[in-house]
């Protein structure tokens, strides 16, 4: 017979973003005489729902490291030894990413992955990998975030596997290596079950623009806060798709490395309403230009931005220094000019140094 623990432990690790079961459990462990174990739940959880600036934040993260300090060592007694350096993250331990193929990730023990709520994972996919097991066990459901390898599959295994319920936990996904065609992203697109997303990632799979229209087209992106595609051959139309999409309204990341893009996607980027919230933009490898860097600089969209990616990009001095003298970017932090000929300028340079400091690399 299940102990009333056990009942409570299961239900945590079926809703793993859902506070309301961890503080149902910091109840029961009130009631059984475990009130620290109880409060640091409890604080961890609220913590983690406080901006960084909350003054609150300091007396909570005082409290909870003399709880921690005091009681760390019993709590992890009972983990397995590769979890027990683990930090504690809402109350309970956030292992390491594991890094495996779909066959050994199948075949861990189930003592294991229960020692935590959430776990993140990088999968290797090789053609013989048993997916419809894989996809059929409901491991994939523990996971809150995970990168898929693919080093051969069948196609249809790969559909099955990515259009799977059991992904409705995950809040990141990335997928790198083939065969990963565009049916694959139409069927990621159509799932309900990634609607939780936060970060996607593609990584040097040729989308084209056809691709990008798919993603800005699907409905269940509107909680996507971080985009990357890397080396998908989007192209300026296709970014005009992802920019003029009313299904991204939360994007908040935006990465675009080697994608083909010209200067007119300068003017793409600062004229869209979908990016206007951006503090994060990634161009590296494209070839904006002078033109483009001016776009850019002179863009108030982008007033928020704190990271700006545009290495590679054949910038030279006149874009260098329109970046310096821009009167929007006000809030950056790190502006990265590699690989460019900003430097060819000696007088564009200490403007860029003088305006950005230490938080520019040239």
């Amino acid at each position: 017979m299940e102990t009333d623990e056990i009942q409570f432990l299961r239900t945590i690790r079926a809703t793993p973003h859902d506070d309301a079961p961890r503080m149902v459990y910091a109840d029961w462990l009130d009631e059984t005489g475990q009130g620290e174990r109880a409060e640091f739940i409890r604080l961890q959880c609220l913590r983690e729902t406080l901006e960084a600036h909350d003054p609150r934040r300091r007396s909570l993260l005082t409290r909870e490291r003399y709880l921690w300090k005091k009681l760390a060592v019993d709590w992890r007694a009972d983990l397995p030894p590769s979890l027990r350096q683990s930090p504690f993250i809402r109350g309970f331990p956030q292992p390491a990413e594991l890094e495996l193929t779909a066959s050994q990730f199948l075949f861990l023990a189930d003592d294991y992955l229960d020692a935590a709520p959430a776990w993140t994972a990088r999968l290797w996919i090789h053609e013989r990998d048993p997916l419809p097991r894989l996809t059929e066990s409901g491991r994939l459901e523990r996971l809150t975030g995970l990168n898929l390898l693919v080093a051969g599959a069948e196609p249809a295994r790969l559909d099955h596997l990515l259009a799977s319920p059991s992904l409705r936990n995950l809040r990141s996904l990335q997928v790198e290596g083939h065969p990963f065609e565009r049916r694959h992203l139409q069927t990621m697109t159509q799932s309900p079950a990634l609607a939780g997303l936060r970060r996607l990632g593609i990584f040097c799979n040729p989308l084209r623009e056809a691709g990008a229209r798919d993603l800005a087209a699907s409905p269940y992106w509107r909680n996507l806060e971080t985009l990357d595609l890397n080396g998908c051959a989007i192209g300026d139309e296709g970014l005009l798709a992802l920019a003029t999409s009313k299904n991204l309204p939360n994007l908040r990341e935006l990465n675009l490395p080697h994608n083909g893009l010209e200067t007119n996607a300068a003017g793409t980027i600062i004229s869209s309403r979908q990016f206007k919230r951006l503090v994060g933009l990634g161009l590296f490898g494209n070839h904006l230009g002078d033109a483009g860097a001016r776009a850019l600089a002179y863009g108030r969209n982008l007033e928020h931005l704190s990271r700006l990616d545009l290495g590679l990009n054949r910038i030279g001095p006149v874009g260098g220094r329109a970046l310096a003298d821009s009167p929007f970017l006000q809030g950056l932090r790190q502006l990265y000019l590699g690989g460019n000929r900003v430097g060819d300028d000696p007088l564009a340079l200490d403007a860029l140094r003088v305006r950005f400091g230490e938080h520019v690399t040239v």
